[in-house]
């Protein structure tokens, strides 16, 4: 089987690597620190390093919705205008996707963007934490599994878990494809 990147964008999202012949491999977004205080950044170098060592027949990039700056209107007990997203936020998350993006089409490796509810239905989630369903989903498909960021951490990281599906949501799509293509070879 080819192997399968599967990426949970954010700072805080997570790296799924998925092949039969070996137990999945998992990371937490490479980052580096930036500037002053808790700023940090994609680190473009340890992402690379990962997908060249992965070498995928395909990266699955979970796509990311910007909600607009857009005032909502007033609710009783709350002030007169709420934004339903702040910039900075939205900034931040299109600079991530952007250089997934960026960083894997560099890399000359095949991938697809698929939106998050559309692999989160192939495994059944329901509304509601969708975090703690995907921690759920990938204890069962994938008993022993860890989701810890590091050995010292106490909780799942959920940023893994989400890859690890995006990742077997990939394999499932592509496996018929990826076995024909051995069969004629």
């Amino acid at each position: 089987m080819t192997t399968i990147v599967g990426i949970d964008p954010g700072l805080d999202g997570g790296i799924a690597i998925l092949n039969d012949e070996r137990e999945p491999e998992l990371h937490a977004m490479p980052t580096v620190k930036t500037g002053k205080g808790n700023a940090r950044e994609v680190d473009v170098m340890a992402l690379r390093g990962l997908l060249l060592r992965a070498s995928p027949g395909l990266v699955v990039i979970e796509e990311q919705k910007f909600t607009p700056n857009i005032p909502i209107k007033k609710a009783p007990g709350f002030p007169a205008t709420r934004f339903a997203s702040g910039g900075k936020g939205n900034f931040t998350k299109g600079q991530v996707y952007g250089t997934l993006c960026t960083v894997v089409a560099m890399l000359l490796l095949p991938y697809q963007v698929v939106m998050p509810k559309r692999w989160q239905k192939l495994f059944g989630f329901t509304s509601g934490n969708t975090k703690e369903q995907s921690i759920a989903t990938c204890l069962r498909l994938f008993p022993g599994i860890n989701l810890k960021r590091t050995a010292k951490c106490k909780n799942l990281h959920d940023g893994m878990a989400d890859a690890l599906l995006i990742a077997e949501y990939g394999r499932r799509l592509t496996l018929p494809f990826f076995r024909r293509d051995r069969s004629e070879a």
